[in-house]
């Protein structure tokens, strides 16, 4: 705070502009943040010999922290957007190294499945039992390894935002049905009970039948593995006011409460699951998820530990108009 004419700090060539301007008085306030004056805040008081009232500096030192902490806040801003861009493009670029290590794994592992298979049906000639059981060993670890490189072509469309279903009016009762008299003659469900309460006449819903397929592909799948010997897996599916429900549950080891809202994270896979060393790669749930929620539908997971664990699906009917 100066009297332009009587302040000797002024410079002489400063203290002429300003007389000439007619400036008699000058309130001068920095504006400091973190890294130091950024800005300044200049008032400017024309006539001569002006006094400055008593709140004219209290109210330029509020007004220039107050600036500081908005100009901090938006540098803050900026630092943060540029950021979140370069987290996009590594995992924009993450995305597509996915893919293209999927596509490229997909083609030879198909070739070697298809060997495998004419070897097992005896196109190379005849095999004994030992023989039949370790190209059996080959075929299931290559079917994993397909699935898994499906998984991840999955969740890499996903992710970029190109994962589409081709909706048409389904009835989710016969995918069932018929998903569930094939998973019965799978190896995998050996001494486990596969159990189906379908409701008759159920209302179609407007989805994807191989996507839906996957869902319920999932799903039982999950709950087999987790099944003791002996267990009963049951698939429930009813309608429920203007939502069909489907309902999958098992008599396994459960999920902790404090790991159930990660279950549909990428790789999640629960403490027991890994204690017990069950195969997985935590994909599943997060394809489920998506494919649920492309058909305007919600899933919800109902767990104690040591009871069991139900998912549950509940999908529009396709009687209720849908943005698709």
């Amino acid at each position: 705070m100066a009297n332009v004419a009587e302040h000797s700090e002024f410079l002489p060539a400063w203290r002429e502009l300003l007389q000439s301007l007619n400036v008699g008085a000058l309130l001068f306030t920095p504006v400091v943040a973190r890294e130091g004056s950024i800005a300044a805040i200049a008032l400017l008081a024309h006539g001569r010999n002006y006094e400055w009232p008593p709140e004219a500096r209290p109210l330029t030192v509020a007004m220039a922290a107050d600036l500081a902490t908005a100009l901090t806040h938006a540098r803050l801003y900026e630092q943060e957007a540029e950021m979140v861009q370069q987290l996009r493009n590594l995992d924009q670029a993450k995305s597509d190294f996915v893919s293209s290590v999927s596509h490229e794994l997909r083609t030879p592992l198909t070739s070697i499945r298809g060997y495998v298979e004419m070897l097992i049906d005896g196109d190379a000639g005849e095999l004994d039992a030992e023989q039949q059981q370790m190209l059996g060993v080959v075929e299931r670890n290559a079917d994993r390894l397909l699935a898994l490189i499906e998984d991840l072509l999955t969740l890499s469309r996903i992710e970029s935002g190109s994962f589409r279903v081709a909706p048409a009016p389904d009835r989710l009762g016969e995918i069932t049905e018929g998903l569930l008299a094939e998973m019965v003659a799978q190896p995998s469900a050996q001494g486990v009970q596969l159990v189906g309460e379908i409701e008759s006449d159920l209302p179609p819903v407007l989805g994807d039948a191989g996507q839906l397929e996957r869902v319920l592909m999932n799903l039982l799948s999950n709950a087999i593995k987790f099944s003791p010997d002996g267990g009963r897996v049951v698939v429930r599916a009813s309608v429920d006011g203007d939502e069909v429900v489907l309902e999958v549950s098992d008599e396994g080891m459960g999920i902790p409460m404090d790991e159930q809202e990660k279950l549909f994270s990428r790789f999640f896979r629960s403490s027991a699951a890994q204690e017990r060393a069950i195969q997985g790669t935590g994909l599943g749930l997060v394809i489920v998820k998506s494919i649920v929620e492309n058909h305007h539908g919600r899933i919800d997971v109902r767990s104690l530990p040591g009871d069991g664990t139900t998912f549950t699906v509940r999908l529009p009917t396709a009687r209720i108009p849908a943005e698709v």
